[in-house]
């Protein structure tokens, strides 16, 4: 495997601003719980998604375990046991894809073909994943240590999603590795992690109640009804335990879901 030379890139306006705040609120991520709530908050405003999946091998020659960090109902223990199959699974193939080209990995509508293996749609299309955007970090010997997918991913696969990979894959190892150091010996590394918390949609509505909008205001910037407004700002004040809208928006901003 050859790792292949980096196009030059840049971040242009607001996402250099999401970048700094990705990498100053991942200093305060130190379990399970805040990795999360990072996933779902800080990085959602440079590549959202519903599902995060992370792989990470334990020691030299060991196989990676993996954790799932999911806001998707649909996304369930069976498909994340599926997916992650050492043999048949998704994850394992992906990781292979990306170990011998030396490049991310994606699948999905408009995902270009040097990013993927024909063979590997069908599983997509059998996981409830939908998309998916991957790349990991590698070790001195160039194979990956860790592995990072993104799946229903709401924006283009392409260069621009993999450039995007590049900058927050070195973050997301370091966090993690930090986060499964604190843990108990193999707490959280069993298998499945899926937190309870908000979706990349009432994230957007969280940030337009910051803004001071009303759900008429909101239902117009996203282009919903102002009855699925009110039924997103329901479950937020439930699942947040919200006393009413600016309790919820500063309950998230401590968590992390949202920005200060």
């Amino acid at each position: 495997m050859v790792l292949k030379e980096r196009e030059h890139r840049t971040l242009e306006g607001e996402d250099q601003d999401h970048l700094v705040a990705i990498i100053n609120s991942s200093l305060r991520v130190a379990n399970i719980h805040h990795f999360f709530s990072w996933s779902q908050g800080a990085i959602q405003f440079l590549l959202p998604h519903e599902i995060l999946v992370c792989g990470f091998a334990m020691g030299p020659d060991l196989p990676m375990r993996f954790m799932r960090f999911s806001s998707s109902r649909y996304f369930d223990e069976t498909r994340f046991s599926e997916v992650c199959h050492p043999e048949e699974g998704l994850l394992p193939r992906m990781i292979s894809h990306s170990n011998e080209t030396g490049h991310a990995c994606m699948l999905g509508t408009g995902a270009p073909k040097r990013y993927f293996e024909e063979a590997l749609l069908p599983l997509l299309e059998h996981s409830e994943l939908r998309s998916a955007a991957a790349d990991g970090q590698r070790g001195p010997d160039g194979r990956l240590k860790s592995y990072f997918c993104f799946s229903r991913v709401e924006m283009p696969l392409g260069s621009h999603v993999e450039y995007l990979l590049q900058l927050l894959v070195p973050f997301l190892h370091t966090t993690l590795s930090r986060v499964i150091a604190n843990e108990e010996p193999d707490a959280g590394m069993a298998g499945v992690q899926n937190v309870p918390s908000v979706t990349a949609r009432e994230v957007q509505v969280l940030h337009h109640i910051k803004l001071g909008k009303t759900n008429q205001q909101i239902a117009e910037e996203l282009a919903l009804s102002p009855l699925t407004v009110k039924n997103h700002v329901q479950r937020i004040l439930r699942k947040l335990k919200a006393s009413n809208r600016g309790h919820a928006v500063t309950l998230a901003i401590n968590i992390g879901v949202l920005k200060a």
